[in-house]
This record gives C-alpha cells, sequence and structure tokens, in this order.
C-alpha cells in the first residue's frame, strides 16, 4: 500500500507540473511521450477501476478493452464539451481537460479501492 501511493503521488505531481510546464524542453518531451497513453488508455483504466471490482469476472484482456474503449469515448466528449465552450478546441484546452478528467478519476478509483478494501477486511 505504501509503495502505490507513491506512485499516485509520483503521478500527481507530474501530472500537475506537465500541466503548467508543458511548454518547456525537458517536460514537452513527456508530453509527446505520454500523450497517446493519457489519451487512450489511463482515463477508461481508472474508470473500470471504479466500475468494476478486482473480484469481478473480466479477464486482464478484457480490462484492456474497456480500458481502450471508455478513454475513446471520453477523450471524444471531452472534445465535443470543448468545442461548445467559450475556450475552444485547442490543444491546451484538450490536454488540460484530460489530464484534470484523469486525476479526478483516479480519486475516485483510489475511493473505491479503499472502500472495496476496508469492507473485505470487516
Amino acid at each position: 500500500m505504501k509503495m502505490r501511493l507513491w506512485y499516485i503521488t509520483t503521478f500527481f505531481a507530474l501530472t500537475f507540473l506537465s500541466i503548467f510546464y508543458s511548454n518547456v524542453p525537458p517536460f514537452l518531451y513527456f508530453r509527446y511521450l505520454f500523450a497517446p497513453l493519457l489519451i487512450s488508455y489511463l482515463p477508461g483504466l481508472m474508470l473500470v477501476k471504479i466500475i468494476f471490482s478486482k473480484n469481478a469476472n473480466l479477464d486482464p484482456l478484457e480490462r484492456l478493452a474497456l480500458s481502450f474503449g471508455l478513454s475513446m469515448v471520453l477523450t471524444i466528449l471531452i472534445g465535443l464539451f470543448l468545442n461548445y465552450t467559450p475556450w475552444g478546441l485547442n490543444l491546451n484546452t484538450v490536454f488540460v481537460s484530460l489530464t484534470l478528467l484523469t486525476v479526478v478519476v483516479s480519486v475516485g478509483s483510489l475511493i473505491a479501492d479503499h472502500a472495496r478494501n476496508s469492507s473485505n477486511n470487516q
């Protein structure tokens, strides 16, 4: 549990640093490296962790397919929503909104995992 908390803290720190410093050269390369992961996998993975418990009868391949599918749906919905906002649909707004969505869904995933673990221990 302690190691997982370290990974999550590092993920949040790098995520927020990438929002504010995404045009500075060291973080710019991280943005190119991790953008496909942010767009096509992470939001769906965290949403699958919220919806389905670890004990659900889902194979790892099914979890992977659901993660990709839900991530694509969430990305499309964010793009549709941003198109009608005053900020418009550009690289920065998509990046910030996808990052914030991933952080919010990750926190929800942590809360769901904690609730499941505490209910299993009792």
